[in-house]
C-alpha cells in the first residue's frame, strides 16, 4: 500500500500528492483495529492578524498563505511502516520507494485526464512559481501519452529512500522545504515541521447492523469492517461501464519497453 501511494502520487499528480493528509485503517492477524492519524496542523504563523495585515478576510484558494498546514502524508506512510515491523515486515524503504522514483526520474506516461485537467487549469495555474516547470513542458500542456519527467520529485524520493521518511520533518528535506516555503511566503516554518508527529491510536468504533464502522476521530474519514455477505451483496449490485482507454501503470522499465507504455481499458463503478 505504501508503495502503491507514493507511485500514483507521481503517476496521477492532480489527484495525488506526497503533500495531503492520510487516514489508515489496519486490521491486525490478533483481528485487532489500529487508526493512524496523520494529519498536520495549521502553521504556528496562521493567525487571524497575519491574514488581515495582508488584507485578505479569508484563507485565499491558491497561493502561499493557502499552504498554511504541514504536509502530513509522509508520516502517515512512516506509521503503517512501523505497524508492519513489528507484524514481521521487511520490504526496505529503498526498495518500496523504487518504483516511484524510477518514473519520477525517467518520466511517466500523462494520462488523458491529467492532460486535460492541466488544460483547464492552465489560465489558473500557470502563473504559480514551479507549475510551469514539471506540468508545461515546452511551456505547453504535455500530450497524452507523452513522458512527464519531475527530477525534483526524483530527488526528494531518493532522499527519503536513504535517510529515511523523517527526513522530510526533521532532516535535510525539512531545512529544504522550510526554506522553500518562506521564499514563497508561507507561514509554515521549520519548528512546525519539526513539531508533527503521526499517530497511532484506538479508533472509535460503532456497532452496526451491517458491521463495525471505525473513524480516527478527526475530519470525516471512516472506513468499515462488513460481514462477507454484506460485501458479497455490494460487488453483485455494482454496475460498471467502461471508461476511454488509459495507459496501464505497472513495475517501472525503460520507456523503451513496449510495456512500459500499454493501453487499456478500465472499468469505473457508477
Amino acid at each position: 500500500m505504501v508503495a502503491a501511494a507514493y507511485t500514483i502520487a507521481v503517476v496521477y499528480p492532480h489527484m495525488n500528492s506526497i503533500g495531503g493528509d492520510g487516514f489508515w485503517g489496519i486490521v491486525q492477524p490478533d483481528d485487532k483495529t489500529v487508526a493512524i492519524d496523520a494529519c498536520g496542523a495549521s502553521a504556528s504563523a496562521t493567525t487571524i492578524d497575519a491574514y488581515r495585515a495582508k488584507g485578505l478576510s479569508a484563507i485565499p484558494f491558491l497561493g502561499p498563505m493557502a499552504a498554511n498546514t504541514v504536509a502530513r502524508t509522509i508520516s502517515g506512510w512512516e506509521k503503517p511502516l512501523g505497524v508492519s515491523a513489528k507484524l514481521g515486515g521487511r520490504m526496505p524503504l529503498a526498495r518500496l520507494l523504487e518504483d516511484a522514483t524510477a518514473y519520477a526520474e525517467h518520466g511517466a506516461p500523462v494520462t488523458l485526464d491529467l492532460a486535460e485537467t492541466i488544460t483547464a487549469k492552465y489560465d489558473e495555474l500557470a502563473g504559480v512559481h514551479g507549475f510551469a516547470e514539471v506540468f508545461l513542458p515546452g511551456g505547453k500542456p504535455p500530450a497524452p501519452a507523452s513522458l512527464l519527467r519531475q527530477p525534483k520529485l526524483a530527488a526528494t524520493l531518493k532522499t527519503l529512500a536513504e535517510e529515511g521518511l523523517d527526513s522530510f520533518y526533521r532532516g535535510k528535506l525539512a531545512h529544504l522545504l522550510a526554506m522553500g516555503l518562506q521564499a514563497a511566503g508561507s507561514p509554515v516554518s521549520a519548528e512546525d515541521l519539526a513539531a508533527h508527529v503521526g499517530q497511532v491510536k484506538p479508533p472509535l468504533q460503532l456497532a452496526h447492523s451491517a458491521g463495525t464502522l471505525f473513524n480516527t476521530g478527526r475530519r470525516r474519514r471512516a472506513w468499515s469492517r462488513w460481514p462477507s455477505s454484506a460485501r458479497s451483496t455490494a460487488r453483485r449490485s455494482r454496475a460498471c461501464r467502461p471508461t476511454a482507454p488509459i495507459t496501464c501503470i505497472s513495475p517501472w522499465r525503460p520507456p523503451s519497453s513496449p510495456s512500459a507504455c500499454a493501453t487499456a481499458t478500465s472499468p469505473t463503478p457508477h
